[in-house]
């Protein structure tokens, strides 16, 4: 399964230049922003936290473990630097 994050507008000229098709059983979700949302941040990688939580929210088992534990691991690397 693959996951991309597009940043800002064009999710259908994304699906246009790809050739993509809907299909429930497909194996790429493309995750973007609510719109008008302008707070993806600067840069050409999303955020550790964004990609973890999306993992966490998985069905497949493996991939929710990975979210998981780097959520739990964000979480003390911040209350260790906070508290």
């Amino acid at each position: 399964m693959a996951h991309g994050y597009l940043r800002g507008g064009g999710l259908e000229d994304v699906i246009d230049e790809a050739g993509l098709v809907d299909d429930a059983d497909g194996r790429l979700v493309i995750y973007r922003l609510k719109a008008g949302d302008q707070s993806w941040p600067t840069g050409h990688v999303a955020p550790r936290a964004l990609v973890a939580v999306d993992c966490a929210r998985s069905g497949t088992a493996r991939v929710h473990a990975v979210g998981v534990r780097t959520l739990e691991d964000l979480r003390r690397r911040w209350l260790t630097r906070n508290t």
